[in-house]
This record gives C-alpha cells, sequence and structure tokens, in this order.
C-alpha cells in the first residue's frame, strides 16, 4: 500500500526510537540489524543509528550504543560521519581505562580515513600512546606522521619536542638533534 521511500526510513529510525523509549531491547536490536542491512545506501538510516546511539549513551546504556554506533561502522563505512564516531568513541574507551581498545579505534581511523578531519587527531593519540608507554621506536613514526599533517600550534610543538626525546631514548642522536633544532 505504501511504496518505499525516504520516510519509510524516517519512520523507521522513529519506531526505533520509540521501542527505545520504552525499553523494548529485542525489538530496538531487531530494527538496529534491519536499518543497517537493508537501507545501507540511505544516508536518512545511517543518522537514525547515530541517533539512537546518543540516545543510548545519554541513558547510560553503553552496550545498546555500541551495537548501534557499530551496526553504523558496520553498514556505513563510507560514511562521512565514521572517523567522527570511532574518534568519539576512541576518547570513551579511553576515559573508562580502555587503553588498548582506544588505540584500536585511533588505528583503524589511520588505516581507513587518511581523508578525514580526525586523522591527524588519530595519530597524534597514536604518538602519544606509544610515548606515554615508553614505546618510543613505536612512537617515531607516529610523530613523523602526525607532524607532516599537524597545523602550527602548541600540540605540533609538542610532538616535535616527543619526537625529539624519542629519537634521544632509542640512541639515534643525529635525529635527535635536528628534531631539537627544528623547536628553536
Amino acid at each position: 500500500q505504501f511504496p518505499e521511500t525516504g520516510a519509510s526510513v524516517n519512520a523507521l529510525n522513529n519506531l526505533t526510537l520509540a521501542y527505545a523509549h520504552q525499553s523494548d531491547l529485542l525489538m530496538v536490536k531487531a530494527m538496529i540489524a534491519y536499518l543497517g542491512e537493508r537501507f545501507r545506501s540511505r544516508d536518512q538510516a545511517a543518522l537514525g543509528l547515530m541517533s539512537l546511539g546518543k540516545l543510548y549513551l545519554d541513558q547510560t546504556n553503553q552496550p545498546m550504543a555500541m551495537l548501534a554506533y557499530n551496526t553504523f561502522l558496520d553498514s556505513f563505512p563510507k560514511h562521512e560521519k565514521c572517523g567522527l564516531i570511532l574518534f568519539f568513541l576512541a576518547d570513551l574507551r579511553k576515559k573508562a581505562g580502555d587503553d588498548a581498545g582506544a588505540l584500536a579505534l585511533y588505528r583503524r581511523i589511520v588505516e581507513n580515513y587518511p581523508q578525514d578531519a580526525y586523522y591527524p587527531k588519530a595519530l597524534s593519540q597514536l604518538a602519544w600512546g606509544a610515548y606515554m608507554a615508553g614505546e618510543y621506536s613505536n612512537a617515531i613514526p607516529g610523530f613523523v606522521r602526525y607532524l607532516a599533517e599537524a597545523q602550527p600550534g602548541p600540540d605540533k610543538a609538542r610532538g616535535q619536542f616527543c619526537l625529539a626525546e624519542s629519537y634521544r631514548q632509542t640512541g639515534q642522536f643525529i635525529e635527535a638533534v635536528k628534531a631539537y633544532q627544528a623547536l628553536i
């Protein structure tokens, strides 16, 4: 009776939100899967999954938020908001003390979204994570890539200093001197 249109996707998004407000988790899970599978090519479905994830985060229901966001990321890997969502989820994991989980999400941005606005920030986080863990040889390539992308400012200067320190800590003194001199 009603042909499938953009209104169909919006109706499904709103229906999913209504189920969420009623705490009908089984129906929400079914709708998440349906939106992600059936409407992969529809931007409205992607936006609906992001809205649902935010709703569940506001309700402090992290498992359901992660289900919505992971379905979004899996179903819409080329969406313009993927880098943002990954960076946001990495930040949540970092705040929860899951540094390994956060680093995996930052790596996912670096590997899959090199043109994204969050790419330099993810590079920075990877480099800082290695540096703070004392993994100076792993920090060097991260800082080199980050510094090539970063805009001038205090964060870039700190990155340059940490690159120099990483070179020094790994015994690469000639490179360390060059990196320190770049700061002067």
